[in-house]
């Protein structure tokens, strides 16, 4: 019996690397694209389970969805479903893992989505990271064991538990209230150059920066808080086991000019 219960640990161990984002042992894979009209300010949400996830801002009013499956044999591919749903103001992407038996090995599947410049993004994930790029809008992530990066964004609802969390605004929405947390690891906020906001930084185990000038500023060992400009927009910076770093950028001219000049990679190149 022990020799057994053994024999299952170790099994169960390597499925869990498996799920954890390592290729290991993922030998059979299969990637799918789909396109669906998407508004210029539509939603688009994800829900991921083990994989990476990209997310590109792009000219056209549709999203383009590329998913690489990846499991340990073609019947454990098979168990893996990916469901989209929705079109034009909003679409959805759901992973469903199946239980499957544990001999059958573990799985991932890898994203690589794009989406109107102007759509609201939201993706939840638990292993692997997560990027979205060349958006203006909202931006919502979540995940458990890997890093977030946003980069363009208004306004940004971020939160790791393991995994840094790094976010660079093309612009500040005067009403928008950003919260970007982790719980081990570090958060790095660029704001533009000409930004006004309101900031409030803490950390438990780690030091605190800041590139601007901020006035009314409340500063201690482990918090800092103030007015950067004119004030407006705020944002909520936390991190237990991590440091708080909050940057200068680009003009929000500058920053913006940016994402149109850089056309995003086709699929073929990557």
């Amino acid at each position: 019996m022990r020799r057994l219960l053994l024999s299952l640990t170790v099994a169960a161990s390597l499925g869990l690397s498996g799920c954890g984002g390592a290729e290991w042992g993922l030998h059979a894979r299969s990637t799918t694209t789909e396109t669906r009209p998407l508004a210029r300010d539509g939603r688009f949400e994800l829900e991921n389970t083990n994989g990476r996830v990209e997310v590109t801002g792009w000219d056209e009013e549709k999203v383009q969805i590329e998913a690489t499956k990846r499991a340990g044999s073609e019947r454990g591919l098979e168990k893996i479903q990916i469901e989209i749903t929705g079109e034009k103001d909003s679409v959805r992407v759901r992973t469903r893992f199946q239980r499957a038996h544990w001999l059958l090995g573990a799985g991932r599947v890898d994203y690589t989505v794009r989406v109107p410049r102007g759509a609201r993004v939201r993706v939840e994930n638990v292993n692997g990271r997560v990027e979205v790029a060349g958006v203006s809008a909202e931006v919502a992530a979540s995940n458990v064991n890997g890093s977030i990066e946003v980069d363009g964004a208004s306004a940004v609802d971020a939160s790791v538990v393991n995994g840094t969390v790094a976010v660079a605004l093309s612009r500040v929405d005067p009403q928008g209230h950003s919260k970007i947390s982790t719980t081990n690891g570090a958060v790095r906020l660029t704001l533009p150059a000409d930004a006004n906001a309101e900031i409030d930084a803490r950390t438990t185990n780690g030091g605190i920066g800041c590139d601007f000038d901020l006035a009314d500023e409340t500063r201690a060992r482990r918090r800092l808080s103030g007015r950067i400009g004119s004030g407006g927009a705020r944002f909520e910076l936390r991190t237990v086991n991590g440091a708080v770093n909050i940057d200068r950028g680009l003009s929000s001219r500058a920053a913006e000019r940016q994402p149109a000049e850089a056309a995003p990679a086709s699929p073929e190149s990557r």
